[in-house]
């Protein structure tokens, strides 16, 4: 059995496992630890990328190339595996926590003007609940 690698990736994880498959084309040799939790990241976010995010609402910096990268990969990954089913482009529900959290998200992506990441779908999302109702 090996006891020296170039590599430790703890969390076989989306992260862990894409590291994983870099590292496999490569001359590195690598050992996994993993521990399977129902509460990971992966688990509970399967590979989500949201283009606003954060408390303050935020556009995340380099998004477009992210995406771009991303999406090159998973594709390329599937493509290998035969399987189309690693990368699927959905839009994405917010369900604001608060009123105030809603007025902070409409001053910076006005329906009037929506962003390329809040668009037309959102105006009808954004009239489904009003705070308070029961789901």
């Amino acid at each position: 059995m090996k006891t020296s690698y170039d590599f430790i990736i703890i969390g076989a994880g989306i992260a862990g496992m894409s590291l994983a498959y870099a590292l496999s084309t490569s001359d590195s040799s690598f050992l996994i630890i993993h521990s399977p939790k129902k509460t990971s990241a992966s688990s509970i976010a399967s590979g989500l990328i949201n283009p606003i995010a954060g408390k303050r609402l935020e556009t995340v910096a380099n998004y477009d190339e992210l995406y771009n990268i991303s999406s090159a990969f998973y594709s390329h990954i599937s493509h290998l595996h035969r399987n189309d089913n690693y990368f699927e482009y959905k839009e994405i529900l917010r369900i604001f926590r608060n009123e105030k959290e809603r007025e902070t998200f409409h001053k910076k992506y006005p329906l009037d003007h929506p962003s390329i990441y809040a668009g037309p779908s959102f105006q009808e999302a954004d009239s489904l609940l009003k705070f308070g109702d029961q789901c």
